[in-house]
């Protein structure tokens, strides 16, 4: 039990990294410095009001210093990101198939957020994960059991071309641009980790989710027929929801074999 509230712990800990990426990223912020300040008025955060989840609990979810809303991301993404971490922990252990499965899951959750805030994927997180799923499967050491090249370049290229072509199709057809490339790269991105027949999986599962509820809002008249909706935070979802199933689906078994006699 004790490990694991360390293990929780230390992924409150990444969770609240993962805010600074958040916010910094899409603003091109260095992630090392300066220290942590306020969004609206640019006030050094102080550590006693740094800590995850308690301090957003202690301040009423507003800031320190002015008194200003603060957004309810910042305590979600550790909540998760902690509550993952334990889960890599009771399925592999001390390892670094966790570890390296947790920073993808990390990846996913950044993008979801700085897309559906700003419409930005950073180059930065995809191309880094991106990246260092390929050294992963040279290596033989792919967490999501990609082990050999081949099939970590085939879920990664295949993808992304699709989505490239499909965005200049509906570029020449409609004459605006439909899909970004950070889009792109990020089901690319996608696919070097988790493969072909699942990431293609995650494409179409994404497209329905996506239209469902931009067809919800458009309905509800909360955006306008015309305006883009954050597809590469379908697509971190979509994947996030696989992942959880697959996690559901292990605790699920692991409890029948525990109770059958």
């Amino acid at each position: 039990m004790l490990e694991i509230i360390i293990v929780f712990v230390l992924g409150l800990s990444l969770g609240s990294f993962s805010n600074v990426c958040i916010y910094r990223l899409p603003l091109s912020k260095s992630l090392i410095s300066p220290l942590s300040s306020c969004p609206h008025c640019n006030a050094k955060i102080k550590y006693v009001h740094n800590i995850p989840i308690i301090s957003y609990l202690i301040l009423k979810g507003k800031s320190s210093c002015c008194h200003k809303k603060i957004s309810l991301h910042y305590p979600l993404v550790e909540l998760f990101i902690g509550i993952t971490a334990v889960c890599f922990f009771i399925i592999d252990g001390y390892s670094l198939e966790a570890f390296f499965s947790l920073l993808f899951i990390m990846g996913l959750v950044i993008l979801f957020v700085t897309d559906l805030e700003h419409y930005i994927i950073p180059n930065a997180v995809t191309y880094s994960l991106s990246a260092l799923a390929i050294i992963l499967s040279l290596l033989h050491f792919h967490p999501l059991l990609l082990n050999d090249l081949l099939s970590c370049l085939i879920g990664g290229i295949v993808p992304g071309l699709l989505l490239y072509l499909t965005s200049k199709i509906y570029l020449w057809i409609r004459k605006k641009e439909g899909m970004g490339m950070g889009d792109v790269k990020m089901i690319a991105m996608i696919g070097f980790w988790m493969g072909l027949p699942t990431t293609i999986m995650i494409i179409i599962l994404s497209s329905i989710l996506g239209s469902l509820v931009g067809i919800t809002l458009i309905l509800f008249k909360k955006i306008n027929p015309n305006q883009l909706i954050p597809y590469g935070s379908f697509l971190s979802l979509t994947a996030i929801i696989l992942w959880i199933y697959n996690v559901i689906s292990y605790f699920y078994e692991l409890e029948k074999n525990i109770f059958s006699f």
